[in-house]
Formats: structure tokens, sequence, C-alpha cells
């Protein structure tokens, strides 16, 4: 009996295999990794949660540029080259517009409700729209730029008084980002530094959301785990972060509703001098349909990143870098890179124009 049961697996096994072999060439898919498990399908690649990124990329260099991969019963694109990614983002934009619903979209982004998550449709466009004239237009940017200028400075200065003691001073740029990172995103979004009790506070918050970006959450990739009840630790941990946050944003958003009605609208007119949840209460009462509490704070955890990138690329113009061993390339890449396994350290000087400015700080 136990060898009949062996060899109907054994058949079943095999035909499944033919089967998924057959269909993927007939449907034209992209090429997959050998072999795909059933109900696992690649997860058994991701072995390690910090090194996926080099797993990833030995599997491109193995299939190609475009690799389709099923990740339990998801199915992937796994796209690495600025052309295929060009082609999905850019001439496929409608296809590749939703987001996959995650359990941390649904808690963390308002029932897929931010920028981010929200499905293609009214509710996506509106968000894109109020993103794109009035958070982080080139005219809104442009008010604000005094901030990122005031911030750079303050680095440039501490960078350049380290760098007068010696050639064998060392600076942590990777601190020295964080801070000018949380700084510039702090006072644009609600005027205020990280060394003040909001910003210790928000530090805090983020370092506990990051600590979530890797985490590997089964339920996303077996959906049965819900109705099991294997999936409440993971959603207990993320709620209890998503609560802290909420709260945190609430407050901000409460604060600066408060200060609104204190100026009136003898302010109303200086547009320079409001942050962007002053921008976004605006939009509430005109359009308060789209402009929800819960849309106001969903927004103002998506509009960090680009915010603070304006700053870097200026900050790395005021130097010239030399990296020993290792070249330095300053050059825009189209890419996202990890994190070194070996730090880089890097020797640096002002150019010759930022001297006399730096001096003048």
């Amino acid at each position: 009996m136990d060898l009949n049961l062996l060899f109907y697996a054994l058949i079943f096994l095999v035909s499944y295999i033919i089967t998924q072999k057959l269909l993927h060439k007939l449907r034209k898919l992209p090429p997959t990794p050998f072999p795909t498990l059933p109900i696992l399908g690649h997860l058994h690649l991701l072995k390690s949660s910090t090194q996926i990124h080099r797993t990833l990329a030995k599997v491109s260099d193995r299939y190609g540029p475009v690799v389709q991969l099923w990740l339990g019963y998801r199915r992937t694109l796994l796209v690495s080259s600025a052309s295929a990614a060009e082609d999905c983002l850019h001439h496929n934009d409608v296809i590749f517009a939703n987001r996959p619903r995650l359990l941390g979209g649904k808690i963390l982004a308002y029932d897929y409700t931010t920028l981010l998550w929200a499905p293609y449709g009214s509710l996506w466009r509106n968000h894109r729209r109020i993103a794109a004239t009035e958070i982080l237009s080139p005219h809104r940017l442009h008010l604000l730029a005094d901030i990122r200028a005031d911030e750079v400075r303050s680095l440039l200065k501490n960078i350049n008084d380290q760098a007068a003691l010696g050639n064998d001073s060392k600076v942590e740029i990777k601190t020295a980002l964080v801070e000018l990172t949380y700084n510039i995103m702090m006072r644009m979004i609600a005027g205020k530094r990280m060394d003040s009790e909001e910003g210790k506070r928000f530090k805090l918050l983020l370092k506990e959301l990051l600590s979530l970006g890797g985490a590997f959450n089964p339920g996303d990739f077996f959906p049965f785990f819900k109705y099991l009840g294997l999936n409440k630790a993971a959603e207990k941990k993320i709620t209890a972060i998503f609560v802290k946050l909420d709260g945190f944003f609430q407050e901000l958003v409460d604060e600066q509703r408060r200060i609104m009605e204190k100026e009136g609208d003898s302010d109303g007119n200086n547009m320079k001098s409001k942050n962007l949840i002053q921008v976004l209460l605006g939009l509430q009462k005109t359009d308060p349909t789209y402009s929800t509490n819960d849309i106001i704070k969903g927004l103002i955890q998506n509009m960090a990143k680009r915010v603070v990138g304006l700053a870097l690329g200026s900050l790395i113009q005021c130097f010239e870098w030399e990296g020993g061993e290792e070249e330095i390339d300053m050059e825009e890449q189209v890419s996202v890179s990890m994190w070194k396994a070996n730090p880089l350290q890097a020797k640096f000087k002002p150019r010759k124009q930022m001297i006399k400015l730096l001096s003048q700080i």
C-alpha cells in the first residue's frame, strides 16, 4: 500500500511539472527558475531575509532581466534592467498600477487608501493630482527650498569643520545623512526639527516602522493562514506600531489646525510660511471628501522620500570624493542600491567654489 501511494505521488509530481512547463510555454510567460515547488513556489530560494537582494541578483544573472517567480500563491515579476523597468512602468503603467493587497497595506495604509497602496481609480488619481500640483509641485518645493538649504548648510559646516581637523579625521556620513533626512522631513511637514520632542518621538517610531520593512509575513503569501488564525501575531505587531504612528500624526494635524485657526486669514496669502500639513488642511476645506484626516496622515507618510532626495543630491556635489581602493561613482544611475556588505570609506574635500561659501557659514 505504501509503495502504491509513493507511485501515485511521483506520477502526480511529474504530471504537475510537465503541465506547468507546457502552460508556461503556451502562454509565452517570462522564464521561471526550476524547480517551482507546489504551494511554496520559489520561496525556497529566499532562505535569508537579509540576503534577498543577492539571491534575486543571481536569479536575474541566470534567467535574464525579466523573470517570473511564484511566492506562495502570488505571481511576481522580477525586473532587473532599466529598459524592462521602463517598459513596465512607463509604456504599461496602467497594467502595473495596482498594488498587492498585503497585510501591511491594510493596516498601515488606512485600508489601502494612501497614495502608495490605493488601487488604480478615482482615489489614486486624486492622490496623484494633489501630490503633483499641491505638495510636490516645482512651485511648492521652491517655496520650501530655504528649509532644505538651511539644513544642508548646517551639515556642510559640520563636515567642513571635521575635514579641517586633519587628513586622518573621519565623519560617519550615514549618521549625518540620517539626521539631515529627519530634519528636512519634519521641518517641511510640520515646521519642527528632530531635536524637538516631536522629532525625537518621530525618530523612534520610524525605527519601529522600518524594522517591519524586511519582516516575512506568511499570510501575505498563503491567504489560508488568515482562516487558520496563523496570522494574528504579525497583525498584532503591525497594529501596535500603526496605533502609535496614527496617534502621532493626528497630534501633528490637530496642532497645525489649531495654529491655522488662531492665525485666521491673516497669513492666508503667505504660502511660503505654510508647511505641508497646513497645505493639506487648506485643501480639506475645499474638498473634504478626498482630504479626510486619514488621507492627510497617509500622504504625510508617503511624501518624505521625494522631499529629502532633493537635498542629498546638492550635498554630494559640494565635495570632491576619493574612495582609495574603490572608485566613487557620483553619476546618476537608474537603479536602487542595497546596503554594502562592507561600509565604504571615502576621503573628501570641498570643491574650490565651495570653500569661500563654507567660510561664510
